[in-house]
């Protein structure tokens, strides 16, 4: 039995494979591997949180862990529940968790979650899916916004940089408690994924026969990326109606991220001119050993940095513009209130 444990990165597709894990949980199953429910339906949060040292974080909040007599009871409660239902397990078991490569960041935080999930099996790989920094920028900038930030877009600062844009470094972090045949390195990349698709090149990592995936559901894929637009509309709402009130998720925002996504059908957002090519010689030296080690061996850069697609620079909203994005998250809002009532 191995634990096939993908720990991201976020913005690599992560949603859409842990929507193709769940939907498919039962016929898995049969194919010998069990992605378990009791860690979170889709996204298996709650590893994240049992191994990360106590700070305010939204994955802790929804939780409801924010403090540490609440933390240690979660903490009790997740290792008694690990032992009941998985404990003697013999078929694969998948978990996954972008969180995981998000937020544990210091040794004994990894060393931690390593110590939890020995009690499952001794075989554990660890599987990251790397994305070409500049375009993750952007996709993280617009998750940040999602969940309530404020700030403007910018140059990732040292720290943000080496936590999470510089993968050898992250990764090392993992070798370190893990050890090195552990780790699995992938680019995320149509180009060097399996079928071009990160479901398809998961399955063929963890050895699910290719047959499967014609009788598997495929989930629709969920646009989660704003326009240049509404991430502009909604990063100034978050400075009117916070994401957080008395150390607690603020329940005056409802869903109005998920709202803001499905108005998103305009250009994606380009990054200023500068930053890509800036952050491609920032992390040159790093991508070409974060190959090297975890990947194929090859001491290259493994990421395509030409310009792709159509794009737009953020930019100031004009009064029309706010009015029409409010008018449509209005829509929105009305017709999901009236779905509730009819159920």
């Amino acid at each position: 039995m191995t634990v096939f444990f993908h720990i991201g990165s976020t913005k690599t597709g992560t949603t859409s494979l842990q929507r193709f894990l769940a939907v498919n949980r039962q016929i898995l199953r049969k194919q010998g591997y069990r992605f378990p429910q009791f860690l979170g339906r889709e996204n298996h949060t709650k590893l994240a949180v049992y191994a990360h040292d106590l700070r305010q974080h939204e994955a802790a909040l929804r939780l409801g862990v924010n403090s540490p007599d609440s933390l240690a009871a979660f903490r009790e409660t997740l290792e008694a529940d690990l032992h009941t239902r998985l404990r003697g397990e013999t078929d694969h078991v998948v978990l996954s968790s972008e969180h995981c490569s998000a937020i544990l960041n210091s040794p004994h935080e990894i060393a931690r979650l390593k110590s939890l999930l020995t009690r499952i099996g001794s075989d554990i790989k660890i599987i990251f899916y790397a994305r070409q920094q500049a375009e993750f920028l952007v996709s993280q900038y617009s998750t940040n916004v999602v969940k309530g930030f404020t700030q403007r877009l910018q140059y990732p600062g040292q720290d943000n940089l080496i936590r999470n844009f510089n993968y050898f470094a992250l990764l090392s972090r993992w070798e370190d408690v893990f050890g090195k045949d552990a780790i699995i390195g992938r680019i995320f990349d149509p180009k060097k994924m399996v079928n071009g698709d990160v479901i398809h090149d998961f399955c063929d990592v963890i050895g699910i026969r290719r047959a499967f995936l014609r009788r598997a559901e495929i989930p629709e894929r969920l646009n989660e990326s704003l326009d240049y637009e509404t991430a502009e509309f909604l990063r100034k709402f978050n400075a009117l109606v916070p994401s957080r009130a008395d150390n607690a998720i603020n329940p005056d925002r409802s869903n109005i991220g998920d709202i803001v996504r499905h108005l998103s059908t305009k250009e994606k957002i380009a990054l200023p001119p500068s930053f890509a090519e800036r952050l491609r010689k920032d992390l040159y030296e790093s991508n070409c050993l974060f190959r090297e080690r975890f990947v194929d061996g090859i001491k290259e850069d493994p990421f395509d940095w030409s310009e792709r697609g159509t794009r737009k620079p953020l930019q100031d909203l004009t009064i029309d513009d706010a009015y029409r994005i409010f008018a449509e998250i209005w829509k929105l809002k009305v017709q999901q209130t009236i779905k509730t009532r009819h159920r």
